[in-house]
């Protein structure tokens, strides 16, 4: 799909979306792999965070796929909540 086929059906139209979330205040956070420990408020702090995702969407057959950018800079660690399997 990051080459701008589906996969699936073939189609050359591929609509691609910055998933995000709302937090208090409905603030909109974008999603990410992790974010920094170290807590702010009630969370984790949104503004260090890592592995931002994308979604790649067909848009005839509706199939998607989730991309990470920066894959290489994910900390991983028990304090981040990630691991090598």
């Amino acid at each position: 799909m990051k080459s701008g086929k589906c996969v699936k059906c073939s189609n050359e139209k591929i609509i691609e979306s910055v998933p995000a979330d709302f937090g208090d205040n409905n603030l909109e956070i974008e999603m990410c792999v992790t974010s920094d420990p170290r807590l702010v408020m009630s969370g984790r702090k949104p503004s260090n965070s890592y592995g931002h995702l994308k979604l790649l969407i067909c848009s005839n057959c509706g199939y998607s796929e989730w991309w990470t950018e920066n894959p290489e800079d994910i900390p991983i660690g028990k304090d981040y909540k990630t691991r090598y399997l």
